[in-house]
């Protein structure tokens, strides 16, 4: 009986041991605050956003095996349409990413400067 429980458990294993690596990037172990910065400033440039700044700031009492959401903000400059397609990509990433506002300011014909604010989410399994 037990024998056939670890076969059974080993079979599910198998079936979604594929997904797991998507489940580590939408909600990994650790903060991973540089690869996110990284990714972001990517999806930024390919959006024809210049990023000015980013700051990410962490919050005390992370729990083992608890949510956890970290603060950030930014901000950057380029055209309204390129803003919209940052933001967008932004909230659609795999990672789980919630904007929480975002403050557009034309400065000229077309362009926009672009202030932003959000939480990241990771999962620690160690403190």
């Amino acid at each position: 009986e037990k024998i056939a429980a670890v076969r059974e458990a080993e079979e599910i294993l198998q079936r979604i041991e594929p997904r797991l690596e998507i489940l580590e990037e939408a909600v990994p172990s650790s903060a991973m605050w540089g690869k996110f910065a990284g990714e972001v400033g990517l999806m930024a440039t390919e959006s024809g956003i210049a990023l000015k700044s980013m700051v990410v700031n962490p919050i005390e009492g992370e729990e083992k095996g608890k949510l956890v959401m970290w603060n950030f903000t930014m901000s950057g400059e380029g055209g309204y349409a390129n803003m919209r397609k940052f933001v967008n990509e932004l909230e659609n990433m795999r990672r789980v990413v919630i904007v929480t506002t975002v403050d557009v300011i034309r400065i000229r014909e077309g362009e926009v400067i672009l202030n932003l604010a959000g939480k990241m989410g990771f999962l620690p399994d160690s403190i």
